[in-house]
């Protein structure tokens, strides 16, 4: 704004003319000037003037000049009378303009004025942007974990197990006994097979590692390896010169690591002794995990022939760990290819086609973290509102100022929203940033492996525009609706 105290003082004409001159070509490219003047001739320039005569205040609408020639942004009366009625000579014929280059001028010097309020706005955008990119960089990291433990546990265990024929007579006890290594051969050597391991369960034994201590009851479980099974049955601290993948010797057996935790026993290393129904066993390993076989952690495991000679089998089958995708395919013909002449008398447990569970659980989850970035969009959006609003109430008299001098209401609009699209545009920046460092960091220390969709921080930026634009609605609609008068009265 240019505030010019009689420009024309003492000039002669001609130099009067070209301050003037001046002044208009200022007030055409935008700037807003203001004449102080006693002198008529000065004042018939402008397209609108206020009189003070004894303190009292006037706006004229009429040139004082009506001879004068006419200018562009006024309109002359018409002689024969058509035409509106406000087109008078005189009279103020366009409103007042701004020049784009102009405003984004404005705006980034409004912003620059109160840097404290301006980085506020702009953490309200940042936290909002990254904690919605957040949610949806976890929300595919662990839809990723979700098909990483479906294919590492529940869609590659196929479970073959034998009932009793009533006829025969024979079942489990009698499968369990002889374990049947062809057999176990043969289906260890069907596609898609990885390991196989017979497995059997038999009465609770009493066990000790003291024979003059009371005993404790723990449940038993026989095991016939024809692979390495170290998916099936995890074992640590194995002692040397034992190998599962040949089964467990004379004497030899494993603890549960919740079994050898409630008796007492102690490291492997120490070659400890574990007296089962009052025989001593050689423990050679501690089982640290059974995949879904849970209980064997509370269990004490030995040959199935070892074990049937101390009580026979209550249930028997084989357990196998096949490929990812390979169990419905394995699990048609396990049965078949273990115990031909008993397959009648087998039930097979498969899991379902993976892809169709691992779709569902992925639906799942992604439902529920979507629903969490809804939540966390909203709450953003309604804080960066109420923020906003906060603001342009503070600059009541600012704006009330701009209207006094010639803003326009659509002015007050654009220059509101302006500012906050550029804050939403600066704190969708910092909120990307942001939310890969946090991302990083969650997978890191869950040792997940990161995912991150290219797409979603181009995103988080248009997100924090979309959000500053849309939270300074109610705001520039505020701010338009500003008083001059009233405001800076």
């Amino acid at each position: 704004m240019l505030l010019a105290d009689e420009p024309t003082g003492n000039l002669d004409s001609a130099s009067s003319q070209a301050v003037m001159d001046l002044l208009q070509e200022l007030s055409g490219a935008g700037t807003t000037v203001v004449v102080v003047t006693h002198d008529p001739a000065v004042a018939a320039r402008a397209d609108r003037r206020v009189r003070v005569v004894d303190g009292r205040v006037s706006e004229e609408t009429r040139r004082l000049d009506p001879g004068s020639a006419q200018r562009p942004g006024q309109v002359a009366s018409r002689e024969d009378g058509d035409g509106p009625a406000a087109a008078e000579a005189g009279a103020l014929t366009r409103p007042s303009t701004v020049r784009w280059r102009m405003m984004l001028h404005d705006v980034a010097r409004t912003l620059d004025a109160e840097p404290g309020r301006t980085l506020r706005l702009v953490s309200v955008v940042a936290v909002a942007v990254m904690l919605c990119l957040t949610i949806i960089g976890l929300a595919y990291t662990a839809r990723y974990q979700v098909s990483a433990a479906f294919d590492a546990q529940r869609n590659r265990r196929v479970a073959v197990g034998v009932q009793e024929d009533s006829l025969t007579g024979v079942g489990p006890a009698q499968v369990a006994a002889a374990p049947d290594r062809e057999g176990m051969a043969r289906v260890a050597s069907v596609a898609g097979v990885e390991e196989v391991m017979a497995l059997s369960v038999h009465e609770d034994l009493e066990a000790t590692t003291d024979p003059s201590l009371p005993t404790s009851s723990v449940r038993a479980y026989g095991i016939t390896p024809a692979t390495p099974v170290s998916h099936l049955l995890g074992v640590q601290e194995l002692a040397p010169g034992v190998d599962l993948s040949r089964g467990l010797g004379e004497g030899q057996v494993l603890v549960g690591a919740a079994a050898a935790a409630s008796l007492g026993l102690g490291p492997v290393q120490a070659s400890p002794t574990l007296w089962v129904e009052g025989l001593p066993y050689e423990v050679v390993g501690i089982i640290s995990q059974a995949g879904l076989r849970a209980e064997i952690m509370s269990a004490v495991v030995m040959s199935q022939e070892q074990l049937s000679g101390l009580s026979p089998a209550r249930e028997a089958g084989v357990e196998i760990w096949v490929q990812p995708g390979a169990a419905q395919e394995v699990g048609k013909v396990a049965a078949v290819a273990w115990l031909p002449e008993l397959a009648e008398q087998t039930t097979t447990l498969a899991p379902p086609d993976p892809q169709a569970m691992r779709a569902v659980l992925e639906s799942d989850v992604r439902n529920i973290l979507l629903t969490l970035t809804a939540v966390a969009v909203l709450a953003g959006l309604a804080t960066l509102s109420s923020a906003i609003n906060t603001a342009v109430q503070a600059r009541h008299g600012e704006l009330a100022l701009r209207r006094a001098i010639g803003a326009r209401r659509i002015h007050l609009r654009v220059l509101i929203a302006g500012e906050s699209v550029l804050i939403g545009l600066v704190g969708g920046c910092v909120g990307v940033v942001g939310s890969v460092l946090v991302i990083l960091g969650v997978t890191i220390a869950q040792r997940w492996q990161p995912v991150i969709e290219p797409l979603t921080l181009p995103l988080g930026v248009l997100l924090g525009v979309v959000a500053g634009l849309s939270a300074a609605l109610l705001a520039a609609r505020r701010a338009s609706r500003i008083d001059p008068a009233a405001a800076l009265r």
